[in-house]
């Protein structure tokens, strides 16, 4: 991940940019106490939902999925954009145990893309499709964390 200012929100945030275009941006305060994050996805308008697997996996540890819905995102010609907060996202229980993302410099994430898009556009509840492309990375934690959260 490397590191990049937002300079509508005047956010840092560690940034990864995949293969297939799709960008994921993390900030997270520097000290946590309430397990939260700022999730930005950057994607070409030919995907047409992304989604973030906060544990490295698509079982057991919190998902991020977003598309462009027109309410919260914003588009453009070539990319549609998300950017929220994410609440819970960096610590859970599960049957592999307990997780704490804030304790760890860096983190394994997921990723999973589609060009098949949700079955209602406008609906943050949709349906939609199993993924067609998906991978994992491992994401710099040291460099999210910041100030500008």
């Amino acid at each position: 991940a490397s590191k990049y200012y937002d300079p509508t929100s005047g956010i840092t945030y560690a940034s990864i940019t995949h293969a297939n275009g799709v960008t994921y941006r993390i900030a997270l305060p520097p000290n946590s106490v309430d397990s939260d994050a700022i999730l930005q996805m950057v994607s070409p308008n030919d995907v047409a939902w992304c989604g973030l697997a906060w544990g490295g996996h698509m079982t057991q540890n919190p998902l991020s999925v977003s598309w462009s819905t027109g309410q919260g995102t914003s588009a453009n010609t070539t990319h549609w954009q998300v950017t929220a907060r994410c609440q819970g996202c960096t610590r859970w229980s599960s049957a592999d145990g307990d997780t704490n993302l804030d304790s760890q410099p860096e983190a394994l994430f997921a990723y999973a893309c589609s060009s098949v898009a949700p079955d209602v556009r406008t609906s943050n509840t949709s349906a939609f499709n199993i993924h067609e492309q998906y991978g994992t990375w491992t994401h710099d934690l040291i460099i999210a964390k910041n100030e500008s959260y």
